[in-house]
C-alpha cells in the first residue's frame, strides 16, 4: 500500500517509487488493451475508408511511401518525424480505419519496450490512468502549442491532447528522450490529391474511302457503354440498319450502299442522352454496272459431304443454305474471316469468281443456297438433292465372328429372276382292269383279201414312202353292227413279225372292229391299240 502512496505522490511532484515486476505486467496488458483495442495489422493490410494517394515529399524519412498512403484521409494524421532508438530498425504494425488509426513498435527479446501512437476523430481522451484508475488526467502539458495530459508511471509515459478536434496521443517504454518532447516533434502526413484524371478520348475510326457495296470496319473507342454508333448511308452487318447500340468501345462490321455517283457517308458516335461525341466522314466511290450473280453447286450429293460451290459475279454478297453449314476454314475464311457457319458475306470485283466449299447435312432432303445481295434481295440460288447414306454396322469384337452382323452391301447384286418351270401335261392314268378272255372256235383261215386301193402317193418304193406300208382299205364295219361272226379277228396285211416292217414289233396285232383299217389313216405301224 504504501509502494501505491508513494507513486501517487510522484505524479504531484514526490519521488517515484518502484512497483514490484508482475504489477508492473498486469498494469502494462491493461494499459495496451485501452489503448490499442484494435489489433494492429500487417503494414500493407486492406481497410481504409475515403483514402487518397499520399505525395512520398509530404511522409517522414522513416515512413515508405506505401505506408504514408495509408495514412492519408479527410482529416490530418500526426506521425513521428523520426524513430529513435531502439525501435528505428522495428517495422512498425500500421491498423487504419476511416475514425482511427494506430502505429505500434514492439521490440522482442527483452523487457517490455514498445512505442504506441493513436488518434481518433471522436476526440476522446481517457478521464483517469490506466495504471491507477484513482488518479485523474489533467491538463499539466502543452503539445504542439495544444493543453495536454502527461501521464507518467513506472511502466510506461504517456501524452494525450487534442488538435483540430482530433485526440490524439503518444505511449511508450524504454524510449531514449521523454514523450512530451517526442510529441511535439510530430508531423502531419498531409493528404495529397492527384491531379483529376483526364477522360479518355472519344475516338471514332473509318476508312477513307470504299467501293460501292464494300465492306469496312469502323472502330470506335472512350464513348461508353451507353454510346451509340450512326450513318446516314449504308447498314451495319450485325443490327440491318444504320444505328449500332452500345458502340462506346467497339469494332463494327459496316457495308457501304450501292451508289452510281461519288458519296460521303458519314458516321456519328453519340453519347446515352443523343449528344454528339464525334464524327468521321468516309467517301464511297461509284461502282461499274452490276452484274448478275451466277452460284454453281452439284444437283445432287450425298448425305455428309463436303462439296465445292463457285459464285461469280461482281459486288457483295451473302451465300446462305436451308440446311448444312459452311465450314469455319480456307477457303471459306479467306473470303470471310469472321464467318459463323451460318452464312458467307464477302464482295468480289468485276467478274470475280469465288469456290467455296459447304457441307451437306447428314439427313436426306432437298437443300437450297441463296445468295443474298446488300439490298437482301436473292440475286442466285441453286438446289441440291441430298441423298442418304447407306448404313453400315460396325463389327461387334466380343461376338464370335458367325455372329457378326453383316454390313449393308454399298452395290446390291443383281438378282436373277427365276425361269418358270412349264408342268408336265397332266395323262389320266389307264384304266387298271384286266381284260375279258373269252374262248373261241377256230375258223379256218381265209387268203388275205387283194388290197382294193391305197393312199395316193404311199405306195411302198415309189419315193413316197414314209416308213409305212400301204394301208388296204377294206369294208367297214358299222359301229352299231354285231360280228359276222366268233372266228379270229383279221390281221393287217405286212405287219407279221419278222417281215421288215413291224415297225412297232409287237407282231400281230388284231384289229378292232370299229377301228378304220386299210383306209390309209394308220401311220403308226400298229394297226389297232387293244
Amino acid at each position: 500500500m504504501s509502494d501505491l502512496q508513494g507513486e501517487r505522490a510522484s505524479r504531484n511532484g514526490r519521488s517515484r517509487g518502484t512497483s514490484r515486476g508482475v504489477r508492473v505486467m498486469v498494469i502494462l496488458l491493461l494499459l495496451l488493451a485501452v489503448l490499442l483495442p484494435l489489433a494492429p495489422s500487417a503494414p500493407g493490410a486492406a481497410g481504409i475508408s475515403g483514402l487518397r494517394l499520399a505525395s512520398a515529399q509530404s511522409s517522414p524519412g522513416w515512413m515508405t511511401p506505401e505506408q504514408a498512403a495509408r495514412f492519408t484521409s479527410d482529416w490530418p494524421a500526426l506521425v513521428p518525424s523520426w524513430v529513435p532508438e531502439p525501435f528505428a530498425s522495428v517495422v512498425p504494425s500500421i491498423s487504419v480505419t476511416g475514425t482511427t488509426y494506430q502505429l505500434y513498435w514492439l521490440v522482442l527479446g527483452g523487457p517490455p519496450t514498445f512505442l504506441a501512437v493513436s488518434a481518433n476523430t471522436s476526440g476522446y481522451i481517457p478521464a483517469g490512468s490506466a495504471y491507477d484508475l484513482n488518479v485523474e488526467l489533467v491538463v499539466n502539458a502543452t503539445v504542439r502549442g495544444n493543453p495536454a495530459y502527461h501521464d507518467s508511471t513506472p511502466i510506461y509515459d504517456a501524452v494525450y491532447w487534442r488538435e483540430g478536434g482530433i485526440a490524439y496521443s503518444a505511449n511508450s517504454r524504454g524510449l531514449s528522450t521523454d514523450i512530451v518532447s517526442y510529441a511535439n516533434a510530430f508531423t502531419t502526413v498531409a493528404a495529397f490529391t492527384p491531379e483529376p484524371t483526364a477522360p479518355a478520348p472519344v475516338t471514332l475510326l473509318s476508312p477513307d474511302t470504299v467501293a460501292s457495296g464494300a465492306i469496312a470496319t469502323v472502330t470506335s473507342g472512350g464513348g461508353g457503354a451507353g454510346a451509340t454508333l450512326t450513318a446516314d448511308g449504308g447498314v451495319f452487318a450485325d443490327t440491318g440498319t444504320a444505328t449500332y447500340p452500345g458502340a462506346g468501345d467497339a469494332a463494327v462490321t459496316w457495308v457501304a450502299p450501292d451508289v452510281t455517283v461519288d458519296t460521303v457517308v458519314t458516321f456519328s458516335l453519340l453519347d446515352d442522352m443523343g449528344a454528339v461525341l464525334v464524327t468521321t466522314p468516309t467517301l464511297v466511290t461509284a461502282g461499274v454496272a452490276p452484274v448478275q450473280f451466277t452460284l454453281g453447286c452439284a444437283p445432287a450429293v450425298a448425305a455428309g459431304d463436303t462439296v465445292s460451290v463457285t459464285i461469280t459475279g461482281s459486288g457483295t454478297v451473302a451465300l446462305g443454305a436451308t440446311d448444312g453449314y459452311w465450314p469455319q476454314t480456307a477457303p471459306n475464311t479467306d473470303y470471310d474471316p469472321g464467318t459463323d457457319g451460318g452464312t458467307l458475306a464477302f464482295s468480289l470485283g468485276a467478274g470475280g469468281t469465288a469456290t467455296l466449299v459447304w457441307v451437306a447435312p447428314v439427313t436426306a432432303g432437298y437443300v437450297t443456297l441463296t445468295a443474298t445481295g446488300v439490298s437482301g434481295m436473292t440475286v442466285a440460288s441453286c438446289g441440291i438433292d441430298v441423298l442418304g447414306a447407306v448404313a453400315t454396322v460396325a463389327p461387334d469384337p466380343t461376338l464370335p465372328v458367325v455372329t457378326q452382323p453383316t454390313p449393308f452391301p454399298t452395290v446390291l447384286p443383281t438378282v436373277q429372276a427365276p425361269v418358270p418351270t412349264v408342268p408336265a401335261p397332266t395323262v389320266p392314268p389307264v384304266s387298271g382292269v384286266a381284260p375279258t378272255t373269252t374262248a373261241i372256235a377256230p375258223v379256218p383261215t381265209a387268203p388275205a383279201p387283194a388290197p382294193t386301193a391305197t393312199v395316193p402317193g404311199m405306195n411302198s418304193g415309189d419315193g413316197t414312202d414314209t416308213g409305212f406300208d400301204a394301208v388296204p382299205v377294206g369294208p367297214t364295219t358299222s359301229p352299231g353292227a354285231a360280228p359276222a361272226s366268233q372266228g379270229p379277228r383279221p390281221t393287217v396285211p405286212g405287219t407279221s413279225p419278222g417281215d421288215g416292217i413291224d415297225d412297232a414289233g409287237q407282231g400281230n396285232v388284231p384289229l378292232v372292229p370299229t377301228a378304220r383299217s386299210g383306209d390309209g389313216t394308220d401311220f403308226s405301224g400298229v394297226a389297232t391299240v387293244p
